[in-house]
């Protein structure tokens, strides 16, 4: 008797695909298609026989584009007013900047990648190039994610640095040696997200060879390469707890002996000099971006444990956890604008100079028109004064 050849599907390919119990037969009666993870809505039927989950995931994609633009638009102005207002700390302004860099990746691929999976889900287009952009955006997006996640560790790290030990932090954070930590930072984000585009390619699916079930209404499927067989499944544990996992540890541990050191100096504040008490209060802002960042990360972290031990990808919630970290990318913005005062004042500054650029322009073609009507009054003059002196010619 032959034995049933079990072919694993993809992740991302089960999150489209609907089975009660993950099997997916083919006319070979000895081959089989099997999701290990199953693709499911949270929400049940409506009257018309329509999943509700449906509408709940246009909605959450809605939410996913309102918040990714806002994200995408803050973080460019992060990246300019930040390099304004922060002039005596080098090694923060350039830790900063990098983060609304990568955040603003994290929106902008947000967007992309909600939109590749609801164009897919709601059949849509299904077509080679789509599934080309569904992995594109999903690297991409991770590895802003991820970098993001790794810089803010980053950033608590060096915060604590300068509050605990201000006169040893000055070299431990020198310029190159700052762009040092973040090259190991980013090197680290790229081999997290290399097994994303090493474990899966792009094939064809003969529709015609799995009838009566949802794979056949998918033409193109991501498929398993030889790398997310063989190599993936060893180090799998290993990327979901660098992704996840540790972060909290590190978060919390860095974060809250910046809160002690906070605490310790606030004792003596009087001796503080100038400089002491800006670093203090960048960092006490800082503190709120990390607590953010927690929270958000903690839906994350619940939402892919608990597909991960339930064997269920739930659609919804998947689009859930996206928005979470779309969310935490974006909202920096206002945790500089409501707790750092001359981040407020540099933005001010350069909606005013934008303002002023809008109104010169203004006022020059008003000028113009004004100059325009003047001469073709002073055209209109001449006219009527040649027309009298001809007359008094004709009646001489």
């Amino acid at each position: 008797m032959n034995k049933t050849k079990i072919i694993p599907l993809y992740y991302w390919t089960c999150y489209f695909l609907d089975s009660e119990d993950g099997f997916y037969p083919t006319l070979d009666s000895n081959t089989v298609f099997k999701c290990f993870a199953q693709g499911k809505f949270l929400t049940g039927n409506g009257p018309d026989g329509r999943y509700y989950g449906h509408i709940v995931c246009d909605v959450i994609t809605l939410l996913i584009y309102l918040v990714g633009t806002f994200g995408f638009v803050t973080n460019v102005l992060n990246v300019f007013v930040l390099r304004k207002s922060l002039k005596g700390t080098s090694s923060l302004k350039t830790l900063l900047i990098i983060l609304a860099v990568f955040e603003l990746i994290a929106c902008a691929f947000a967007m992309f990648f909600a939109t590749t999976v609801e164009l897919i889900m709601e059949n849509v287009t299904r077509s080679e190039a789509t599934f080309y952009s569904l992995k594109l955006a999903h690297v991409l997006y991770t590895f802003g994610r991820t970098t993001a996640i790794y810089i803010t560790i980053l950033v608590a790290i060096e915060r604590y640095l300068v509050v605990a030990f201000p006169i040893q932090s000055k070299s431990w954070l020198s310029p190159l040696k700052s762009k040092i930590y973040l090259t190991i930072v980013i090197f680290l984000s790229i081999l997290l997200t290399m097994p994303w585009i090493l474990n899966t390619s792009i094939s064809k699916t003969n529709t015609a060879f799995v009838p009566n079930t949802t794979l056949a209404n998918f033409p193109y499927i991501l498929k398993a390469t030889d790398f997310g067989i063989k190599m993936y499944p060893k180090i799998r544990l290993f990327q979901l707890i660098m992704n996840y996992v540790a972060p909290f540890p590190l978060l919390l541990f860095f974060n809250g002996l910046l809160y002690r050191s906070i605490y310790m100096w606030n004792k003596n504040r009087q001796a503080l000099s100038r400089n002491q008490k800006k670093e203090i209060g960048a960092a006490k802002m800082f503190s709120v971006v990390v607590l953010i960042l927690l929270l958000c990360h903690s839906v994350s972290c619940v939402i892919v444990f608990a597909s991960q031990y339930l064997q269920a990808i739930f659609r919804e919630l998947m689009l859930l956890q996206m928005l979470s970290v779309t969310l935490s990318a974006a909202i920096n913005f206002l945790v500089y604008f409501g707790f750092g005062k001359a981040f407020r004042d540099e933005f001010k500054k350069l909606m005013t100079s934008c303002k002023s650029f809008g109104g010169n322009s203004l006022d020059l073609e008003e000028s113009t028109q004004t100059s325009r009507d003047k001469e073709t009054s002073n055209s209109d003059e001449n006219k009527e004064q040649r027309m009298m002196k001809l007359n008094q010619l004709n009646k001489a």
